[in-house]
């Protein structure tokens, strides 16, 4: 009984090419390498001989991976009208925050054994380099396949799936609006970004204030990700410390005061309140690093204002290469 499913699922969702559709993709595919050795395909053929999964990355895609490859979105919801195949890729951001892909797969079904000669096909031609972190939705066979071939990358589900399902699992709730508003308010306020920088070559980036860090990231950000800096620069004028104690050679805990900032739901911009929160920072002198409870830098890829702070306080021009990223 088990096996008679298995073949009905496998029967219901086996790729629907016809030997003509796969021979001529095959064909294209291979006169694409010919001309540049640097795209990549593999197909994977059944017991009978016929196409059951195929990967495919150009050389932009590989490319672009090994500068912006720490963080992956791997979605495979895709089914084309006419063939009805689930179409996978797996996509990441650019340092304009612009969406960019590293590679498209034509899978025979939704299964975990499926997934893992996917994905592992895909490391291969990326040269096994995992990303530090992958977003998929909650699929128990992705996460299975995700598990087996990238245990050291972080995985975490897609906000996207996980607010679609939200209304199916607490719609009924006699508080459902409500909380629908306050959840969604959350979910825009920590994943809003803003609108790619199209002017970096055209424009000169101009300094707002006169603060070390921002003249070091003027030369070395794009306009997208300076104005950033920029805005961490400005919001420093409200931060201001409380207390400092040393806590080994070099090291010092400081502890620093700073207003808290929103964005309420549909507003373009956060605005600053009245409420005041307090944060606490590591700093080593010796090698001008920090670790800030904020987590500005560990979320975002931008040292925070904080850490602008301690650094203008101390009179420090340097800023440590981990905390420009090429991103």
């Amino acid at each position: 009984m088990q096996k008679d499913l298995e073949n009905a699922v496998a029967q219901k969702t086996r790729l629907e090419l016809t030997e003509g559709d796969a021979n001529g993709m095959i064909e294209y595919f291979n006169k694409i390498s010919a001309d540049n050795q640097n795209f990549f395909h593999l197909c994977r053929f059944g017991k009978e001989g016929a196409l059951q999964d195929v990967v495919w990355v150009d050389a932009r895609s590989r490319a672009a991976y090994e500068e912006f490859g720490d963080v992956v979105c791997f979605d495979s919801k895709y089914l084309t009208n006419k063939f009805h195949l689930p179409f996978a890729v797996s996509v990441g951001v650019n340092h304009h925050r612009q969406s960019i892909l590293f590679g498209c797969a034509l899978i025979s079904r939704e299964m975990a054994e499926t997934y893992e000669w996917v994905l592992r096909t895909w490391l291969h031609c990326m040269g096994f380099k995992a990303p530090i972190s992958i977003l998929t939705d909650q699929d128990p066979a992705i996460r299975k396949a995700v598990n087996l071939t990238m245990p050291e990358s972080c995985h975490r589900w897609c906000i996207w799936h996980i607010l679609q399902k939200f209304s199916r699992y607490v719609g009924k709730h006699e508080d459902y609006e409500a909380e629908k508003d306050e959840f969604e308010n959350i979910i825009i306020r920590a994943e809003s970004e803003r609108i790619a920088d199209s002017n970096t070559i055209r424009y000169v980036r101009h300094l707002s204030i006169d603060f070390l860090a921002e003249e070091v990231f003027q030369k070395c950000y794009t306009d997208a990700k300076f104005k950033e800096v920029q805005r961490e620069c400005k919001r420093m004028l409200n931060v201001r410390r409380l207390d400092d104690y040393e806590v080994g050679e070099n090291q010092v805990e400081l502890v620093i005061e700073d207003r808290v900032w929103i964005k309420p739901k549909y507003a373009k911009k956060e605005s600053v309140t009245k409420i005041r929160r307090c944060y606490r920072m590591c700093y080593d002198s010796n090698t001008y690093e920090a670790r800030c409870d904020c987590k500005q830098f560990e979320c975002h890829g931008i040292i925070c204002r904080h850490m602008i702070f301690v650094n203008d306080h101390c009179g420090v021009s340097i800023v440590p290469e981990k905390y420009i990223l090429r991103r």
